[in-house]
């Protein structure tokens, strides 16, 4: 039989669960769904765009200007 070799974060969490840190939660089905949809929204495509504009101070007789990227 293989072992698989695991990490030292993956080796530290299964010492823990093998000491019995670990407690289960009372609506496991509602959990998962709950960080299904954490995952879902953490992954999506953001819409939003942010649009800055550097305005310099214009001085007499001359006409704002406005950087285009």
């Amino acid at each position: 039989m293989n072992k698989i070799k695991l990490d030292k974060d993956e080796q530290e969490i299964l010492e823990s669960f093998e000491r019995g840190e670990w407690k289960s939660v009372k609506n496991v089905k509602e959990e998962i769904l709950k960080h299904q949809q954490y995952a879902r929204n953490t992954l999506k495509k953001d819409k939003r765009v942010n649009i800055r504009c550097i305005v310099t101070a214009a001085r007499p007789g001359r006409h704002m200007q406005i950087p285009t990227w």
